[in-house]
């Protein structure tokens, strides 16, 4: 809540409205029940996939247990999970198929993996754009 507080005070002080000075205050910081855990970005996936020297029996290997775990979420590596699962959130799919695909039972287990880094955040919060403002019975 203190954020959506502090954004609009940052709204108003932008559009030139009285705001007291109090972004000190608005600025504490938020602990958070859990870390979010980071996932490998494509880039890198296609980065890792290229140091592999799959003309050789072990490289096949690993690039086999590599992509298994990039697109099918493979129990393997959790960073390649959470690639998956970050993915698959991006591009629409329902949480509840993403827990099915990842072998979840319960959609607690499958939280873990359904974290967004703040570019991702930002990609899929609302557009208010199109909500024209009102103030004191006045639309802006």
């Amino acid at each position: 809540m203190l954020c959506y507080i502090r954004q609009f005070h940052i709204f108003l002080q932008e559009n030139g409205e009285a705001a007291p000075d109090c972004i000190e205050l608005l600025s504490y910081p938020i602990p958070r029940k859990a870390r979010i855990k980071g996932y490998i970005t494509d880039d890198a996936l296609v980065r890792i996939m290229a140091q592999i020297n799959t003309k050789t029996v072990m490289g096949k290997r690993d690039a086999a247990i590599i992509s298994l775990g990039a697109t099918t979420g493979l129990r393997a590596v959790d960073s390649l999970r959470r690639h998956l699962a970050k993915n698959l959130i991006v591009s629409g799919v329902p949480v509840t198929t993403i827990a099915q695909i990842l072998g979840h039972q319960s959609m607690e287990s499958v939280k873990q993996y359904l974290s967004l880094d703040g570019q991702n955040l930002k990609e899929r919060a609302l557009d208010f754009s199109a909500i024209p403002l009102a103030r004191e019975g006045v639309v802006m």
